[in-house]
């Protein structure tokens, strides 16, 4: 289900991991809860997802944690700074274990003008992440929580669902209090509502991780007409 499509070997021809540390090629490995940088604070460098998850969150007012996305290898992080945006508008934290290739703002613009074909995957992931944010908008608008749960677990099991011999596992350590912030509910509906879905049989539950049954039945949950 997950893409490790490497969009930076179609570009410099081979894996970055080839290539030897240096001011604007550079890999890190992070643990889970390592911030790699913070909403409001300068960042001047483009990271792209070798390994692992990387959570996409604001802060708003009232010290709410809001999760905008959930990124896997093979996406970029930091596209804004290209911008001259001299500050995050958002955090990224390491969901799951990670390894991430930090570039240099100048390395990411040289490589628009020498390999179309970067530049081309770099204007359709930005192109998907506006479609992705009017989505969601849509979905806070019109959808009730219900379908909004389901129709989260239905998304999130595309892209990081593993099919076994007990259904549709999404491999994600989700606490309840992100996967309310994800769908936009508040975590006590979060627990009613996938309380409410194990017993209808749509999921089950194995080491905190959301296991889909019946996606069928999933889906005709998010296609109800309020």
């Amino acid at each position: 289900m997950m893409n490790n499509e490497c969009l930076l070997c179609l570009s410099l021809n081979e894996c970055p991991e080839h290539f030897g540390s240096s001011s604007s090629r550079d890999i890190h490995s992070f643990r889970k809860g390592h911030i790699i940088y913070r909403q409001d604070n300068p960042n001047n460098h483009v990271y792209y997802i070798l390994q692992g998850i990387i959570k996409i969150y604001t802060i708003c007012e009232s010290g709410k944690q809001i999760i905008h996305k959930l990124l896997p290898a093979g996406e970029l992080l930091g596209i804004s700074s290209l911008n001259d945006a001299k500050y995050a508008s958002y955090s990224a934290e390491v969901l799951v274990d990670a390894k991430v290739y930090i570039l240099e703002k100048s390395t990411v613009l040289d490589l628009f003008v020498s390999r179309p074909v970067f530049a081309q995957r770099v204007l359709k992931q930005i192109i998907k992440a506006k479609e992705d944010a009017y989505l969601r908008q849509y979905q806070l608008i019109n959808l009730n929580v219900r379908q909004r749960m389901a129709r989260c677990l239905l998304d999130l099991s595309k892209i990081f669902g593993e099919i076994t011999n007990k259904g549709l596992k999404i491999k994600l350590p989700l606490s309840r209090e992100e996967l309310a912030s994800i769908v936009g509910i508040a975590p006590e509906t979060a627990i009613r509502l996938v309380s409410d879905f194990k017993n209808n049989r749509l999921i089950n539950e194995e080491n905190h991780e959301i296991i889909i049954i019946d996606d069928q039945a999933l889906e005709s949950e998010y296609q109800k007409k309020t």
